[in-house]
């Protein structure tokens, strides 16, 4: 069984990202046809200011990992769309934080 992960798994690795990647490129283009460039590129920039924000607090916080990190700035990110008064679904908000976080790590 170890043989087989340790074979396996830089493949399984590969598909999971390109499956990510291509996820996030089809979700881009989705969003692009909803909105206009200026809400495209506030709502990025919201999305990386907040995972950048989480990972910054985090630091320091050990036990705050994976899916509470996550959760965390989802929720920072839900706030600031709806001060700005833009509106995105669970599903789409949470490809664009992996992908961002896939961005942070160098896998693109």
């Amino acid at each position: 069984m170890k043989e087989f992960l340790m074979i396996f798994t830089p493949a399984i690795i590969a598909v999971l990202t390109t499956l990510a990647t291509y996820t996030a490129r089809r979700l881009v283009l989705l969003i692009n046809e909803k909105t206009n460039k200026e809400q495209r590129d506030l709502i990025l920039d919201i999305v990386k200011g907040a995972v950048m924000f989480v990972e910054q607090i985090t630091k320091k916080d050990i036990a705050m990992v994976g899916e509470a990190k996550f959760e965390l700035a989802k929720e920072t990110i839900l706030v600031l769309l709806q001060q700005e008064g833009l509106e995105i679904t669970d599903v789409d908000l949470e490809v664009l934080i992996e992908r961002f976080v896939l961005e942070l790590k160098g896998v693109e």
